[in-house]
């Protein structure tokens, strides 16, 4: 079986990162997280002060995640059950 994560910039409509696993551990959401930050760097996009909205997954709410969420001052914004 395989899991897949994917990052969406909704404003342009593209995913912007992404990954693909055979494992459901936390480094699935991270890594897609990861990549989709360099995207934006190396795009020149400043993504201090952006909405990451995700549902109540498990992934999304580890403490590494937020690390990185925090560490590139993006705010997390987690939906309520039946919402997201």
């Amino acid at each position: 079986m395989l899991y897949t994560t994917l990052i969406l910039d909704l404003f342009h409509r593209e995913i912007v990162g992404w990954q693909v696993t055979n494992h459901m551990r936390e480094s699935l959401a991270k890594d897609a997280l990861t990549m989709a930050l360099a995207a934006k760097f190396r795009a020149g996009e400043d993504v201090s002060g952006l909405v990451h909205h995700s549902d109540r997954g498990v992934h999304f709410r580890s403490i590494r995640y937020g690390e990185t969420l925090a560490e590139s001052e993006v705010v997390a914004s987690v939906g309520s059950r039946g919402d997201s």
